[in-house]
């Protein structure tokens, strides 16, 4: 009797919002891709919705970081300048932030190290 291998598991994002002040803060941990960037986009377009003063995305959380999850940055980046609302991104880990960096997103993106920051 042979035992059936069990693939691994992926990172699977997990999205949460919560609302600080006049700031929306929306949390994600886990990988970033095609297949999750919808549920990113969706809780972002939420928040956004709701009218905040700044809009935060925390990524302290997020493993991994393809480019579906970059255009999501920006197009959120470009939505909440149409809103005149500050969209910063709090805490990348090392390798997403070199990701940013290669691909030049940290250029237009707002980086801060935390979200005391990020509200400051």
């Amino acid at each position: 009797m042979s035992e059936a291998s069990t693939p691994p598991t992926s990172n699977i994002l997990r999205v949460s919002s919560q609302t600080r002040g006049t700031a929306a803060i929306v949390n994600a941990e886990g990988d970033l891709d095609m297949a999750t960037a919808s549920m990113l986009s969706k809780a972002l377009a939420d928040a956004e919705a709701a009218g905040p003063e700044r809009v935060v995305l925390d990524m302290s959380g997020v493993a991994f970081l393809a480019s579906a999850g970059m255009t999501v940055l920006a197009e959120h980046h470009q939505r909440c300048q149409e809103l005149g609302v500050p969209f910063v991104v709090v805490n990348p880990n090392r390798s997403t932030l070199r990701t940013l960096e290669l691909t030049g997103m940290s250029d237009l993106l707002t980086i801060v190290p935390g979200i005391d920051h990020a509200l400051a």
